[in-house]
């Protein structure tokens, strides 16, 4: 698919986000093969409205019993799952609690490092303390340079996305002036979004990984075969068609448009966009159209039979990297993965996996989630997963492999 130095991939559609990112939910055809490790806007009151992220339920959920708990991640080095508490004695005295009520986390933890556990540790600001205080700093959106923002559960902060030559004077005074502690905020030099060209044969049955076209240059990677409404269908992009956010029926062909009579033959059109989604922006943006996934889904129009199409049928080359990109790219498949399952949370360090077709297979742990993307001075993305795949942050969906 194009990517962008934040890039949406897809494999997991979940109702906040999708993306080519896979977590104990694929199951492998063929033999194994070597590679990496297989392995809304929220009101004061702590409730998410429609721009929450689904990544963060969990985190509302623990500061409704535990007050002063601002969130948790997976340690990528120790393994432990680190949960934060303003009162230490707080976290301390539902360690027992926490062992029980974060045993998914504790599952995933325990893929790498048999032996992880659950620590506390001691911060300054709260979960709805830094949600609140992002949601203010949305404002920052109307300052050129910024590119995405949201709290970050590591760092204990709200951290903006700017340009490198972006002046985070103007963002300071903004936050002073809507009651932001200056403490509580933090910068990372970050390309804004921009469009990129990103296995490259034809590839029947269908398959998540692959090249796909929907324009002549227009080149972009599937995410996974699906059903809608039980017609069958796939998942990629919003941004790779027409209209971003728009059902505007664009065509898609695998790998490539036909360009010359021979071609028009031999390549048809795979499917057309049926499903987009859209809404509009808070206020504070200067941005219009507001979305909480950069995916779409498209009607399937070849034969539907099982040499044309499988469900969740993801492409698995011979070999990736962790982490990635491979130098140079592998895109030769040697099996697939089978979408399975889907999770409705992915939390902070665990390792995620992408495949595209000019990127072959990255693996990288998940750096923040529930992030607000500025795509441009229309399209913004809410509730966003940030993985890192050796060249920039990266948008997914929900986890793992």
């Amino acid at each position: 698919m194009k990517t962008k130095p934040t890039t949406l991939t897809t494999v997991a559609l979940t109702a906040a986000a999708v993306g080519l990112t896979f977590l104990g939910a694929c199951t492998e055809e063929n033999t194994p093969v070597s590679g990496p490790h297989v392995s809304g806007l929220n009101t004061p009151s702590g409730e998410p409205n429609d721009s929450g992220s689904g990544d963060e339920r969990p985190f509302w959920n623990l500061a409704r019993d535990l007050p002063s708990s601002a969130g948790f991640f997976i340690d990528t080095a120790t393994g432990n799952v680190v949960v934060s508490f303003t009162s230490l004695t707080e976290g301390q005295t539902a360690l027992p609690h926490l062992r029980s009520r974060l045993g998914w986390v504790l599952s995933l933890a325990r893929r790498r490092k048999p032996h992880s556990d659950i620590e506390v540790r001691q911060v300054k600001f709260t979960f709805p303390q830094l949600r609140k205080w992002s949601n203010l700093l949305t404002e920052a959106s109307s300052i050129p340079g910024v590119n995405w923002l949201g709290p970050d559960e590591i760092k204990n902060q709200v951290v903006l996305g700017i340009n490198p030559d972006t002046d985070p004077g103007p963002i300071r005074a903004l936050a002073r002036r809507l009651g932001v502690p200056e403490e509580a905020v933090d910068f990372e030099v970050s390309g804004s979004y921009v469009t990129q060209l990103l296995l490259t044969d034809s590839i029947r049955p269908i398959a998540g990984g692959t090249q796909i076209a929907y324009g002549p240059g227009f080149r972009c990677t599937l995410s996974f075969p699906a059903l809608l409404n039980g017609q069958r269908a796939f998942l990629t992009a919003s941004h790779c068609s027409n209209t971003l956010f728009m059902a505007d029926g664009t065509q898609m062909y695998q790998p490539r448009v036909p360009t010359t009579h021979s071609d028009s033959l031999n390549i048809f059109p795979i499917g057309f966009k049926v499903t987009d989604f859209e809404q509009p922006c808070p206020p504070t943006f200067r941005q219009t159209e507001c979305s909480n996934a950069d995916a779409a889904i498209w009607q399937f129009t070849l034969d539907t039979t099982p040499s044309n199409w499988v469900l969740g049928h993801i492409a698995r080359p011979t070999y990736g990297c962790s982490p990635g990109p491979c130098n140079p790219v592998n895109l030769q498949i040697g099996s697939y993965f089978r979408a399975n399952a889907t999770q409705s949370s992915i939390p902070v360090g665990a390792l995620v996996s992408m495949i595209g077709d000019s990127s072959g297979w990255s693996q990288a742990y998940v750096q923040k989630v529930g992030q607000t993307i500025f795509m441009d001075d229309t399209h913004a993305l809410l509730g966003q997963v940030f993985a890192n795949y050796g060249s920039g942050a990266v948008i997914v969906g929900h986890p793992y492999s």
